[in-house]
Order: C-alpha cells, then structure tokens, then sequence
C-alpha cells in the first residue's frame, strides 16, 4: 500500500516556505534580489520575505487604479523600477505556482501528479473592470497556472467564490475544488 495520498486529500495547503507552523493565508509580498543588494540572491516571496528587505506588497491593487482611495498612502502600493502591476503579480503568481507543483507532486507521487487533471480558479474583485480582470488573468497563465496538459485556469469574481464557500456544507464533496490556496 501507498504512503501517498490522493488529491481528495488535501483540503488546504498551511505550510509555506519560510513559515514552519500553519497559516492559512501566505502573504502577497514579493523581494527582488536587484533592489536588495547581496542581502538575496534569488526572488523572496511571501513569509520568505524577512523584515528589512525592499519589498512589495498589495500590488494586486494596483491593476485598477480606480478603486483606491485617494485617502490612501500611495507609497506603500509601489512598484519595481521598470516593472507593472502586471509584470510584479506574474512574478509572484510564478512562485507561488512553482511551489504547489513542487508541493502536490511530493504529496501525490510523480506518477500520480502528472495523471490528474487540475482546475484553477482564481477569485478577483467584484469591482474591476474587464481590462483588470484581463491583466490579473493573462500574469496567472504565464505564470504558469493552467499551462500544461490537463491543467486549465479559470476566474471567477469573489463574490461568486463566498457563495460557493457557502454552498459548500450542502453539496457533493467532488462538486467543488478539493485543493484550497490562499494568499493575503
């Protein structure tokens, strides 16, 4: 018999790179090694990113400018010299992508892994504008994320993503996503 576990297995992925205890959300936070010196010598991403480092956050926010405040602090919501909002989430999506395939190929077996079929659902803002939605949708394909055979990428809005949360409890366990990330 086999110590691996099939995907209907794991509910939530709750240990992150850089966190030795669970956390149900890993941190949208991302450090490039160009903007810190010798201090990093590869991207830092989520709880990866120590204290110290120049590093960016929230940067989903910035796909559509129209929903910010103008009462907000502007400086915290900033970007990498020469990078987009697009560019940045695409970087960040690409780790957090790597580390899953890595994650639920160790869980699976390679064998196992390369034979399941995996939907991705990606939950945006209510709020945003097609051309925002298009943006966050086209740094999550090239990240990865639905990019290889038997793989596919959706989005849905969040809204759409609490309804189903809340029809969870009273539908078919194999009706939703077995596999649950979250990230701040």
């Amino acid at each position: 018999m086999s110590n691996k576990r099939s995907i209907d297995d794991i509910d939530v992925i709750s240990i992150w790179p850089g966190r030795p205890y669970p956390e149900s959300k890993v941190p949208s936070r991302i450090a490039y090694p160009s903007e810190n010196g010798n201090k990093i010598s590869q991207i830092q991403w989520g709880f990866k990113v120590s204290p110290g480092l120049v590093s960016y956050s929230y940067t989903k926010l910035l796909m559509d400018c129209s929903i910010l405040p103008d009462s907000l602090d502007h400086e915290a919501l900033r970007l990498p010299k020469g990078k987009t909002a697009q560019e940045v989430c695409e970087d960040y999506l690409r780790e957090l992508y790597q580390f899953l395939m890595r994650k639920l190929e160790k869980e699976l077996s390679a064998e196992i892994f390369r034979r399941t079929p995996m939907e991705f659902c990606m939950t945006l803002p209510s709020i945003w504008p097609d051309q925002a939605r298009d943006s966050m949708r086209a740094a999550a394909s090239a990240a990865g994320f639905g990019s290889q055979g038997g793989q596919s990428l959706q989005t849905i809005t969040e809204s759409e993503a609490s309804l189903i949360a809340a029809l969870r409890p009273y539908s078919d366990h194999a009706a939703l996503s077995p596999v649950m990330v979250s990230t701040l």
